[in-house]
């Protein structure tokens, strides 16, 4: 019962004075309170500091800031309560170092404003902007003034103790990081942008104006309401968003709706394999319309219409369970309802502006899209002859942040991504879970369920990147040698790799493969062939093993196109890269030509090529496929490192021999006798790719790839 009689007793308090601080109001009733043979000596933990005596508190004393200086003057005040608040303006008058003293109005009396108890003002048009250049800084109230911009260099912070304020959309604070760790309830109010911002404060946050981020927000505790305003998420070009930083430590959240913006590229109406970072989002918010119902295919499955009277909108979701025959079939316009969290949906959107779309941000621990499925219908080509395929789902990221995605328990390792803008317009690029399967909110991408059934795809808030400059490799780096192939031609692009890697099979590895989904109708689409599957990564065991690939290209229209190959370098130098091209009749040293340009028709045989992969007199075996055998522990290495050979027999002369990756020996050993330890102290090897290469009579009989850090 004394908390509704405390309550009326502190509003009588501010009723009287009016600019009273939290602290005072404490303070008025600590030092008022009475104490008696029942409250024994205060404070204690049964009476706190006695009972409050709210004729005393109201009559007796005047509790206030004393400072004729202060923003807070209570000339009434007969008791200091110290806590005086100071308002310091920003005038710029000597340079942009926040901690000049001269550069404030009034001067303080040290440096430049730096605690709680300093509200600052930074106004527009002064000689210098304010810059933080030194070391954090500490503030009471934030006001930034229209056309005003506060940068924090040196990755510092601006401490806020109390509220922020703006004065407009070029109201800036720009670099390092503002940070909200006040007491009590902080808010937001008028208009500004944010560069990245922290939110440490459990007492939480409010809002009554628009607060835009442009690069980051950090909530690392406190709740930030935003039923009373706007907190917008920026998004200024294809490959830029504001996101939410969802580490582990960050224990805060968002109580109602945020705006959160995706620029989309390419003008024109264009699909987009898009998600939604909020919640159940609307499908109106993409500006749903057209004819409900499934799409009907021509009957040839042609790729470029669909029959008269056919149900089509601007909104589709995928159903894999429903596209035997012809994949077109799988695709349902939707015209009202909400979007799935974790579903990719295929949308017609207008670019070259920004998408912004207004809900609750997902924030849960994860995001399970159940129902996905292989139903294993019959591989089926279109009119135009390109494979459609069984087992691929279109699903997305329900973050407001970049993911790295982890292998998934019943799919593939492989990841295709549709490409609306970039180099790779118009194409399906490949990426791997669990190496490089990097993708960015509002995202759709497909995935493809392994084996026949059905199945969940789970996103989890762990998948998410926090430092997105810090990205991983294109292909993954276990791979003993990688060949990148890339074609261009007529404005367009399109790539594929072979890689050997002696965990994988000569068949399709889900781990390690990936199915090329063609590209748009009229460019160009590149691939290998591994038996009559069309591959975007194709990982094989070894080039003893496979040492002719097939290189196939669905040119789209007649041209000049040119084979681009990189990474030759990570392959052995005794390994002989050689492209055929079956319709010139001629072949080509890759190691010594990357390049290779040829004219094609659209009615070409798209299987022209071929890759061809040669030991030379000094080729090498796998260490798997022989007798012979070389082994490195550690690999990687730096200062030293052991080689394990093992031989069939030692015959005439036996050396053991390091090359760099342009075939030039950087160190030799000779070997006594056939299967022995080296223990190798690396005097001669910079940081790089080598090989270790057993030579007997000159001819080389095993081989190793080693890395030196």
């Amino acid at each position: 019962m004394a908390s509704p009689i405390v309550t009326g007793i502190v509003a009588l308090y501010l009723e009287k004075h009016p600019t009273a601080s939290y602290n005072e109001v404490m303070q008025a009733i600590q030092q008022t309170a009475k104490t008696d043979a029942f409250t024994g000596s205060v404070p204690n933990v049964k009476w706190g500091y006695g009972k409050i005596d709210a004729f005393k508190m109201l009559t007796v004393p005047v509790y206030g800031c004393k400072d004729p200086s202060s923003s807070n003057y209570n000339p009434a005040a007969t008791i200091d309560t110290g806590g005086c608040a100071y308002n310091y303006t920003w005038n710029g008058t000597k340079s942009n170092n926040w901690n000049d003293p001269l550069n404030w109005t009034p001067n303080p009396v040290c440096c430049g404003p730096n605690s709680c108890d300093a509200n600052v003002i930074i106004p527009a048009g002064t000689s210098f902007a304010p810059t933080i250049i030194y070391g954090d800084v500490q503030t009471g109230n934030v006001t930034i003034n229209n056309g005003a911009t506060i940068t924090i260099q040196n990755n510092k912070k601006l401490n806020v103790c109390k509220d922020f304020s703006g004065g407009g959309a070029n109201a800036i604070v720009t670099g390092g990081r503002v940070v909200m760790n006040g007491t009590a309830v902080q808010n937001f109010s008028g208009m500004s942008q944010i560069d990245t911002l922290e939110l440490n404060n459990s007492a939480g946050y409010s809002i009554s104006g628009t607060t835009s981020i442009q690069y980051r927000l950090i909530p690392k505790k406190g709740i930030f309401n935003t039923t009373g305003g706007t907190l917008k998420f920026l998004s200024t070009s294809a490959t830029h968003i504001a996101t939410i930083d969802f580490s582990a430590s960050n224990t805060g959240s968002i109580n109602g709706n945020i705006v959160a913006e995706r620029w989309v590229p390419v003008a024109g109406k264009n699909q987009h394999y898009i998600a939604s970072p909020l919640n159940n989002l609307p499908l109106s918010q993409w500006g749903a319309s057209g004819t409900a119902g499934f799409v009907i295919p021509t009957s040839d499955c042609d790729e470029t219409q669909i029959q008269s009277g056919s149900p089509y909108g601007t909104v589709f979701k995928n159903h894999e369970d429903q596209s035997a025959t012809c994949a077109l079939k799988g695709w349902e316009s939707l015209t009202s309802g909400n979007a799935d969290n974790a579903r990719g949906y295929s949308v017609y959107l207008d670019g070259n502006q920004t998408l912004s779309i207004n809900g609750s941000p997902n924030f849960s621990n994860s995001y399970n899209l159940a129902g996905l499925s292989n139903t294993g219908w019959a591989t089926h080509t279109s009119k135009q002859g390109r494979p459609m395929s069984a087992g691929w789902n279109l699903v997305g990221n329900p973050y407001l942040s970049v993911i790295n995605l982890n292998p998934q328990p019943d799919f593939d390792a492989q990841v295709a991504v549709w490409q609306t803008s970039g180099p790779y317009t118009g194409t399906y690029q490949t990426l791997l879970m669990g190496t490089n399967a990097v993708i960015p909110p509002f995202q759709g991408f497909m995935v493809h369920k392994t084996a026949v059934g059905i199945s969940s795809f789970t996103i989890n808030r762990t998948d998410c990147i926090n430092n997105p400059s810090i990205l991983p490799n294109f292909y993954k780096t276990g791979n003993d040698a990688t060949l990148s192939i890339t074609i261009a031609g007529n404005g367009f692009a399109d790539k594929t790799a072979i890689l050997f890697n002696e965990n994988a099979t000569s068949d399709f590895d889900p781990m390690f493969d990936a199915n090329k989904i063609h590209s748009r109708l009229g460019q160009p689409t590149l691939f290998t062939l591994n038996g009559a599957e069309h591959m975007s990564i194709n990982t094989l065991y070894s080039v003893s093993e496979s040492n002719v690939v097939p290189l196939s290209i669905e040119p789209g229209a007649n041209g000049l196109f040119t084979l681009q190959f990189d990474s030759v370098q990570t392959f052995s130098p005794s390994v002989q890269i050689l492209l055929e091209d079956k319709v010139a009749l001629t072949w080509t040293n890759i190691r010594q030509q990357p390049t290779y340009s040829f004219q094609a028709h659209t009615n070409d045989n798209w299987n022209r090529f071929a890759i061809h992969f040669q030991e030379t007199a000094t080729g090498i075996k796998n260490a798997a496929n022989g007798s012979n055998s070389i082994e490195v522990l550690p690999n990687p290495f730096s200062k030293e490192t052991i080689f394990r050979l093992s031989i069939a027999e030692k015959v005439g002369d036996l050396q053991l021999v390091i090359y760099n990756t342009l075939g030039q020996k950087a160190d030799k050993i000779s070997l006594e006798q056939a299967s022995q330890t080296i223990r190798y102290e690396n005097t001669k090897l910079a940081t790089g790719i080598y090989y270790a290469v057993i030579e007997q009579n000159g001819k080389a009989i095993a081989s190793r790839r080693i890395v030196v850090e």
